[in-house]
């Protein structure tokens, strides 16, 4: 049985359209340290797009989940939890009749964050893990894509689009127009930035997949860098590869891997209009910046 019990904790609990993720932090450590990490894959919002409301398998799963994830932290004696839900919880119709029975159900206050909010978060959790970051901060979801400049650790011009990946999956073969058709109003202080950091799972994947590509034995996502024209050649070729082989060469989930083609081509979208001359990863994002900014606050 998980034990943990650390002087001050902080446990974040992020409804997101396409996973459930429960992180918790000993946050009396300098700087705080993580002690549980863990997703399920629960496909909020798989039909939002066509339905206008949240997948109820996946409904189901997120009760599930939460369920598991609220039991774990009173095992670990976590102190304080702090829960969020994004973009398929504020974008579907019946997103907060859903919210509201868990809330009534568990016992527990969920902050459905603007698409603004969350763009701010994702960055300030950027500048928690990079200290000296500066560039444009891109937050890849199921629902959504958040972009927000970041600058000597202040966030400004943040922005949420609706290109996350299920969102571009369902438009099958008008993906392509439908990312180009939502990108195209985004121009002035987002173009041009030498950094793009870029968060969410399903571009992370992308990056491990570059590093066994190129051979490199114990790939790890982080910081890991790229130029923007290699990484676009290597997106191209991913979206030519089936969901099968993409899994078993890269060691990608299946769940994951069926989505790595529609986040190859949001990448490669996001390069071509915003023009940076890297592209940095970084597994630092939402929930990071709640605990930025939940210490900054105290």
């Amino acid at each position: 049985m998980i034990k943990h019990h650390p002087a001050q904790s902080l446990g974040i609990l992020d409804i997101g359209s396409n996973s459930t993720r429960f992180v918790a932090y000993d946050i009396g450590a300098k700087p705080p340290q993580m002690f549980f990490n863990e997703k399920i894959i629960t496909s909020l919002g798989k039909d939002l797009a066509g339905t206008g409301m949240l997948y109820p398998k996946g409904k189901k799963s997120t009760r599930k989940s939460i369920k598991g994830f609220l039991t774990l932290a009173d095992v670990m004696s976590v102190e304080d939890i702090i829960s969020v839900a994004t973009s398929a919880s504020r974008d579907a119709e019946d997103g907060p009749a859903f919210i509201e029975k868990i809330e009534k159900k568990y016992g527990i206050e969920i902050d459905v964050i603007s698409g603004e909010e969350e763009a701010t978060l994702s960055a300030l959790g950027v500048h928690s893990s990079f200290k000296k970051a500066k560039g444009i901060v891109a937050d890849l979801g199921g629902g959504s894509l958040e972009l927000a400049q970041l600058k000597g650790g202040k966030v400004s011009e943040a922005i949420s689009l609706p290109l996350g990946v299920h969102r571009i999956a369902a438009k099958k073969k008008k993906a392509k127009d439908y990312v180009w058709g939502a990108l195209e109003d985004v121009k002035g202080p987002y173009c041009g930035h030498e950094n793009l950091y870029v968060v969410g799972g399903s571009w992370r994947s992308i990056a491990l997949a570059h590093q066994i590509h190129s051979g490199i034995l114990s790939p790890h996502s982080h910081g890991y860098t790229i130029g923007a024209e290699a990484l676009t050649g290597f997106c191209e070729d991913i979206m030519h590869v089936r969901t099968k082989t993409l899994s078993k060469k890269y060691g990608i989930e299946k769940k994951r891997a069926v989505m790595m083609p529609y986040a190859a081509l949001s990448m490669i979208g996001i390069i071509e209009v915003l023009n940076p001359a890297n592209v940095v990863f970084s597994n630092a994002g939402i929930r990071d910046g709640i605990v930025y900014r939940y210490l900054h606050q105290k």
